[in-house]
């Protein structure tokens, strides 16, 4: 009937981050969390994006216009990370596993910012 559907997407300009770091690097960040009580598990997002266009993108979820169901895709590029107390106020966070080459964001839930990243493969191709 035409009706495809609707998505919601965050956006960040270029393909590429100019920040860059090897894979099979170590990698830890330290968040600013407005509580360290909170579930960082469920406030804090670290995803791949998906480089598409000259941006870099994450679809956050899709619609289907002939119903009232709503999908959530956020999971589907989720980044599995470990969480510890940093300081009173942070979480120091660190991926589960080396990254693949990629495009990532890390950053809290309710925000549209966010610190991208790139992975480059260890030895270029």
């Amino acid at each position: 009937m035409g009706f495809g559907g609707a998505k919601s997407l965050l956006e960040f300009k270029g393909e590429k981050s100019p920040i860059r770091f090897k894979e099979a690097q170590k990698l830890e960040f330290v968040v600013l969390v407005s509580s360290q009580q909170t579930d960082p598990q469920g406030s804090i997002q670290f995803v791949s994006l998906e480089p598409l266009k000259g941006k870099r993108q994450i679809i956050i979820a899709t619609a289907n216009l002939t119903s009232t169901t709503d999908k959530s895709v956020m999971g589907d590029r989720a980044v599995p990370f470990n969480v510890t107390k940093y300081g009173t106020s942070s979480f120091k966070i660190s991926p589960a596993q080396n990254l693949p080459p990629g495009e990532y964001t890390l950053g809290t839930t309710g925000t549209h910012d966010g610190f991208c990243f790139g992975i480059d493969p260890a030895k270029p191709k």
